[in-house]
């Protein structure tokens, strides 16, 4: 009894160990990166520079909004999380307020690669696999990049890592406490990127109907319901917020209307059919389109954007086709260039493999982790139909897919069949 005990405990010794080391592995690489990509100096620009304003006018101005072309305050052109996050670390007594931000980005990816050593575990791989799955998210090439750049990347991978991790939870204990706190965070999710809006019930609907086609019961009485009214309750602050200012329910950001005619303001567009966007269209150069408000430029680049999409339905496709082509491809931005670059290469290496074996735990898509990583895809997928793609609107859900990756070798390989998955009555 005695060499168990001190068995146990040498294993919880090296576990905890390798996990630490490779968790400051993680956090001194993004550092090291962070210096050589100057973002020590560098100034945020674009997005990244949306963000840092909405911050500083949150604890400068305490109200959550930026200026727009014509000096205007925009209240809901971004999720909140982040800016909400940067607003707090952005009270330390810091000058560089940006670099603060870059340090805050490095930390959540670090903590981003410890949950999926966690999330491993709970998909039922063992040790050794598991802290392989960490040291490849610590070195995975996306997530160095992002953690340099105040972006919603990071942080809605992390969400997502979470969301999962207490998904697994509920479904080998059937716990509603569990299952009300993934509703939790992928509202959260929600208010990190407006567009997992409707993941939540997308992912009901699926495991409603492949529990109704396999006869399985996965959700308790009651639960299902319960899910739903909690996802509610967790955005109905920031909709009632909203709501207030713009008289509308707005659930998120006022970006759809924008974002979609971005992506499909003429489909006869070269840029466009090649699932990239474009900003020759005919709202864009009406100069007396900045003086509507938030609300009404929502709606009217929604009209127009629609009405191209039924119009040309074709051409519609085929864009959406090489938008689903560009989320998956393992080229950080297959639409700005054609010819390859170092980054392409190296990604063609480490994504290829992954995206492979990946697809080939599509044979195993009765098993709970997988069917829900592939629901998480799947809905991207969707997503990235209707709006310009790169592999960037794919990266949040890139950890979670690397572990179905290595679970499908795990399990097809190594001959662990019955202790590849929590639930084992599944």
């Amino acid at each position: 009894m005695n060499n168990s005990y001190q068995k146990y405990f040498s294993i919880f010794d090296k576990k905890i160990i390798f996990t630490i080391l490779i968790v400051f592995l993680s956090f001194f690489l993004r550092l090291i990166y962070l210096y050589l990509s100057e973002g020590f100096s560098r100034n945020p620009i674009e997005d990244s520079l949306d963000y840092h304003n909405h911050a500083l006018n949150l604890i400068g101005k305490g109200e959550y909004f930026v200026l727009g072309q014509e000096g205007n305050k925009i209240f809901s052109s971004r999720p909140p999380l982040l800016p909400f996050f940067l607003s707090a670390v952005y009270l330390l007594p810091f000058e560089n307020k940006i670099l603060l931000g870059r340090f805050l980005q490095i930390i959540i990816s670090s903590f981003t690669v410890y949950l999926s050593f966690v999330v491993s575990r709970k998909f039922g791989l063992n040790l050794k696999v598991s802290l392989l799955i960490m040291f490849i998210a610590c070195c995975y090439p996306p997530s160095v990049f992002y953690s340099s750049r105040i972006l919603t990347e990071n942080l809605a991978a992390m969400l997502l890592l979470l969301s999962m991790l207490f998904l697994l939870h509920y479904f080998s204990k059937k716990n509603i406490f569990h299952l009300i706190l993934a509703a939790l965070f992928l509202s959260l999710l929600t208010l990190t990127r407006s567009s997992y809006l409707l993941l939540p019930f997308f992912l009901i609907f699926i495991l409603l109907i492949t529990g109704a086609i396999s006869k399985r019961k996965l959700f308790k009485r009651h639960h299902i319901s319960l899910f739903i009214i909690f996802s509610i309750i967790f955005l109905s602050p920031w909709t009632y917020r909203n709501y207030l200012i713009h008289e509308e329910i707005m659930p998120t950001t006022s970006r759809l209307g924008y974002m979609l005619y971005l992506s499909n303001n003429s489909l006869e567009n070269s840029e466009i059919l090649k699932g990239g966007y474009s900003k020759e269209g005919s709202l864009f150069r009406d100069e007396k389109f900045p003086n509507y408000s938030e609300l009404k430029q929502n709606e009217i680049y929604l009209d127009e954007a629609i009405s191209e999409i039924f119009s040309k339905p074709k051409l519609f496709f085929f864009a959406a086709y090489q938008r689903i082509e560009n989320t998956l491809t393992w080229r950080p931005n297959p639409i700005a260039r054609t010819a390859w670059v170092s980054s392409d290469y190296i990604m063609f290496i480490i994504w290829f493999p992954i995206l492979i074996f990946f697809c080939f735990s599509i044979i195993y898509l009765r098993k709970i982790p997988i069917l829900i990583t592939w629901i998480f895809l799947l809905y991207i997928l969707g997503i990235s139909m209707f709006f310009w793609g790169i592999p960037r609107l794919r990266y949040p859900v890139d950890s979670i897919m690397i572990i179905s990756a290595l679970s499908f070798i795990n399990f097809y390989y190594l001959d662990i069949k019955d202790k590849f998955f929590v639930n084992r009555n599944e």
